[in-house]
């Protein structure tokens, strides 16, 4: 390797970082030149730094400069006062000095000033990333960042993507020079265009990282300065403005909004977003009439959205058949009031029904589980996209977003498959019939029973005796599915963070199976052990007046009251333990096939 800066010590890189500091805290402003050094870095101090010495503030400022230079140059002699609104608001004023506030805020961690504890802790993880990354783009390893290394790694970011004007050459040459001139075209000038670790390092260290990147915030900053400064020399626009004194800087900025721009640039949650660029937003919505957005939706509907359903389906199908014989045992035990044995049920199960008889109503299971769990993994991915759709595809800034995102997911499957639920809990807690290896059925489930008992449902209550214990359903289902999705993926995110750089694609991410198991038990067992206690009693309110529970009940606080005064508190968790031995392996096979499917089905991790 001939860039040794990689292999720098953990001693090295303390110094660099004490060095850093230094220079910081001993930059000089108008309020800190008559006051001793305390330690404290201020925000202008900062600020005065990283204006003087880092290239992407430098570059945006230059570019700013060339911005007032077009709007003066085509506007002559406009009276000062638009001549104000359009230089000191302009958007890349604006671009800097949020980057800026960004930053101070990241290494500050919210406060007015920084130790240099804090800036350590900064830098030590900033430069455990940088390094991580160069790693990911240098693909020969040698120690440089090549433009065709780049230029391949670029071309799969999704900003690149839907971005195909972006000169990758002279975004390069910016990271090196300092200058964002495009490459002089001679042969062979590209190839042996080359980045140390030590110049990448120096590049991204005061880059504020947004999406999981650095070097996607760096990109969509370059090129949304270039983007303005071309809408900015449109002469046509400007002496509009020049013509007329009552046209104000929303104005222009609305006009410059309908001339076309690339969609690919999003400076949501960037050093950038301003209030004027929202009006933009909105202004280019209207104009369009929303067709784009309509389309973009519809289109990620139909394509990526399916198949989220399609995935998350047949993961509970897969998920349920494999333990089938957990759900039979907790089902018993949730319905006898007599306090039983596990072994004890063991024997009676197989004593009616032999091997079979764990596996009584899993076909009605399965007619249930295929459309619930696609209901509840699609939706959840739909939900995230409708309510946060400018991170939906990275939820790691906003972990309580995944929770809320479960929980109305949950809910919505609940109410689809609850009258297939209620069928199918008092099918397994029916007579013998139903189970005993002398029924005239060679199967303890068939498709006429299931039919039969729906009529005999409907004909004893109507719709109505299908929704039993739904209020109590819903209850329990919306903080259970809130605990397992959001604690799912918020566990997701740790994981990605140790096994992935910050550049991997997000439909790279793909944890190993062996990480993504635990995880699945893990966030099911927590999920269902807090609302254990109201499923039980859903579950008694569907299979009251049954063989196995004779008991009836008015409604919810009635079945809570006669369950506790029958068996006491304890009653509330019976059939905790075999629920926990169901749920853990049913959760994990469920997430386990889920995240393959969704591999399989080139979705995003």
């Amino acid at each position: 390797m001939e860039d040794n800066d990689l292999n720098k010590s953990c001693s090295e890189d303390n110094d660099s970082c004490k060095d850093l500091f230094n220079k910081i805290i001993n930059t000089k402003t108008e309020e800190s030149s008559n006051l001793p050094n305390n330690g404290l870095v201020s925000k202008r101090q900062f600020h005065t730094y990283i204006q003087d010495s880092n290239q992407l503030f430098k570059y945006v400022n230059a570019n700013e400069i060339n911005i007032e230079n077009n709007l003066k140059q085509t506007m002559g002699d406009i009276d000062e006062k638009h001549k104000q609104i359009v230089i000191n608001k302009n958007l890349i004023n604006k671009i800097s000095t949020n980057y800026l506030n960004d930053l101070f805020f990241n290494i500050s961690q919210g406060e007015d000033t920084f130790d240099y504890n804090k800036f350590q802790t900064y830098y030590n993880s900033t430069i455990n990333e940088i390094k991580k990354g160069f790693y990911n783009i240098d693909l020969d390893k040698d120690g440089f960042i090549k433009l065709q290394d780049i230029n391949k790694y670029l071309t799969n970011l999704d900003i690149i993507k839907q971005n195909e004007t972006v000169n990758k050459p002279s975004f390069l040459r910016w990271v090196k020079n300092k200058k964002p001139d495009a490459l002089p075209e001679e042969p062979g000038y590209d190839q042996d265009y080359k980045i140390s670790y030590k110049e990448w390092e120096s590049f991204l260290i005061f880059v504020p990282r947004h999406n999981n990147s650095r070097l996607r915030t760096a990109l969509n900053i370059y090129s949304n300065i270039n983007q303005v400064q071309a809408l900015t020399s449109n002469t046509d626009i400007l002496n509009r403005f020049k013509m007329d004194e009552d046209l104000e800087l929303d104005q222009l900025t609305t006009e410059l909004g309908k001339r076309p721009v690339n969609k690919g640039i999003n400076m949501e949650g960037h050093a950038g977003i301003t209030d004027t660029k929202k009006k933009q937003d909105a202004t280019i919505a209207e104009s369009t009439d929303s067709t784009d957005t309509d389309a973009t939706f519809k289109e990620h509907f139909n394509k990526d959205s399916l198949k989220y359903f399609l995935a998350g389906g047949s993961a509970g199908v897969i998920s349920r058949t494999c333990t089938a014989p957990f759900d039979r045992i907790k089902v018993f035990l949730i319905a006898n009031d007599k306090t039983l044995h596990v072994s004890q049920v063991l024997r009676t199960i197989y004593k009616k029904a032999g091997l079979k008889g764990f596996y009584v109503g899993n076909g009605l299971s399965a007619m249930k589980i295929f459309p619930e769990s696609a209901i509840k993994f699609g939706s959840f991915e739909l939900v995230k996209k409708l309510i946060f759709p400018n991170s939906y595809q990275n939820m790691k800034d906003n972990p309580l977003g995944n929770y809320l995102c479960g929980g109305i997911a949950g809910c919505m499957a609940q109410l689809f498959v609850y009258p297939i639920d209620t069928i199918k809990y008092r099918m397994q807690c029916e007579d013998v019939k139903y189970s005993s290896p002398n029924s005239s059925a060679k199967s303890p489930i068939s498709i006429k029973k299931i039919i039969k008992e729906t009529y005999k449902q409907h004909n004893n209550a109507g719709i109505r005796n299908f929704y039993r214990g739904l209020p109590a359903g819903l209850t329990g289902m919306f903080p259970y599915a809130a605990i397992d999705l959001g604690t799912f993926n918020l566990l997701k995110n740790i994981a990605s963070q140790y096994y992935f750089t910050e550049d991997t694609k997000i439909e790279d991410r793909h944890l190993p199976n062996m990480v993504m198991l635990p995880l699945g038990a893990i966030s099911g067992s927590i999920g269902a052990s807090i609302v254990y206690p109201i499923n039980l009693l859903r579950t008694r309110l569907q299979a009251q007046g049954t063989f196995a529970h004779k008991h009836t009940y008015n409604g919810f606080f009635d079945c809570a009251s006669k369950t506790v005064k029958r068996e006491g508190f304890k009653g509330l968790y019976k059939g905790l333990l075999p629920n926990l031995v169901k749920v853990c392996p049913s959760v994990a096979i469920s997430y386990f096939c889920y995240e393959n499917f969704k591999r399989l089905l080139n979705l995003n991790a």
